[in-house]
């Protein structure tokens, strides 16, 4: 008999996140052990717990459209890392002056995310919490860092109060309907590689048909367990696409899956 998995104190908001992105996309790929170990090298500190969880369930991205969680390492795509954002943050203070009165301690903090209007969001990995707590965690509100908000003492605490902060402004009128759920948007790393029309073609009539049959199958009957069954037919027919292939292998049926199908019928 299977051992049941130990509920972590995190499950419940995580289970609350609402995973949104273009079908057409692939994202920067889910933390590692290897990556989160390299961060902790270079900051010299541990990370909290439920934001490793966090990472390795879904990556960096973006909360609620507004809050942009930093990836883990310099990359093509623009976006800040956890390190780098750290240091800019780090020298930033060092070189302000008198407009952070307490400077010595911004300097010790781990900057990770950053919202739309210029915020900082930061954890403080030298205070001293009670069991059961991470660390404490901060947002450093454009022009009015010098005031930190509490934000939460563990990550998914942070997540809970950065979701509550953003609908306390983007929802307030009433005829305004909050979505359901806590939005995150998976960073962006580049377009699916769309293959020609002449080659979708040719892989759907290979074989008598078995793969235009699979995906018609898919489609008009829900078979999203046969996606993996699909992608060895394509690649029995001559697909050597590995965004069509990986996207029938390890992606979610819902979203790339849905770029699958419309990829591969698109007027069938």
């Amino acid at each position: 008999m299977a051992k049941r998995k130990k509920a972590q104190p995190w499950d419940a908001v995580f289970d609350r996140i609402r995973v949104s992105r273009n079908p057409a996309w692939v994202c920067v790929p889910l933390a590692t052990e290897t990556d989160l170990y390299a961060i902790e090298s270079q900051l010299e500190s541990r990370l909290p717990q439920s934001y490793r969880e966090f990472m390795k369930r879904f990556g960096p991205g973006e909360l609620m459209s507004w809050i942009q969680l930093d990836q883990f390492s310099p990359s093509i795509t623009g976006f800040l890392d956890v390190v780098g954002h750290t240091s800019d943050c780090r020298k930033y203070v060092e070189e302000a002056g008198n407009r952070f009165p307490n400077a010595g301690w911004f300097q010790q903090l781990v900057y990770f995310a950053s919202s739309g209007g210029g915020d900082w969001y930061c954890w403080d990995p030298s205070a001293q919490v009670p069991p059961g707590y991470e660390c404490p965690y901060l947002c450093l509100r454009h022009g009015h860092e010098h005031n930190p908000v509490a934000a939460g003492n563990t990550f998914w605490e942070f997540v809970t109060w950065a979701d509550a902060d953003v609908r306390s402004w983007r929802y307030s009128e009433p005829d305004e309907s909050p979505p359901n759920g806590i939005e995150f948007c998976p960073s962006y790393l580049r377009d699916k590689e769309k293959p020609r029309a002449l080659d979708v073609h040719l892989w759907l009539a290979c074989n008598n048909h078995t793969a235009r049959d699979l995906a018609l199958s898919i489609r008009d009957h829900g078979r999203t367990d046969a996606f993996p069954i699909l992608a060895d037919a394509l690649q029995e027919a001559g697909c050597t696409n590995a965004d069509l292939l990986d996207s029938c292998r390890t992606g979610d049926p819902d979203i790339d899956g849905a770029w699958v199908l419309r990829v591969l019928l698109r007027d069938a």
